[in-house]
């Protein structure tokens, strides 16, 4: 897929438990050809599956429902929820600097939008 805007392009790797070829290959078939996958790749040794994709087209929430789908689910504990929360944090900061209106010619903010 030849992909134009790559500041809206996130990259996150998902530790899964109870992947199997077949329930790979389910969530392989629904999310290869989804709008917004730059790259899909399921590495069944290893229990994980990397995604590349449009945070504008896609959530990383709705890819995680696809895998639950799948009759997969995510990895538990500590170290893997900080992982997940990491990812959706910058998924969140790449939408936000997607839609930050930067100040003209270095001028310093206006005031009442520093109020806000």
């Amino acid at each position: 897929m030849n992909h134009k805007n790559f500041a809206s392009l996130a990259k996150v790797t998902l530790k899964v438990s109870g992947i199997t070829q077949f329930k790979a290959s389910d969530f392989f078939q629904q999310f290869q050809y989804r709008h917004g996958i730059v790259f899909l790749k399921i590495e069944l040794k290893k229990h994980r599956i990397l995604v590349h994709y449009d945070v504008l087209e896609l959530s990383l929430a709705e890819i995680i429902n696809g895998i639950q789908f799948s009759g997969m689910a995510l990895r538990q504990g500590v170290f893997y929820d900080w992982r997940l929360n990491l990812a959706k944090q910058v998924e969140k900061n790449i939408c936000d600097n997607l839609n930050h209106v930067p100040h003209c010619c270095g001028k310093a903010p206006n005031k009442a939008l520093i109020m806000k």
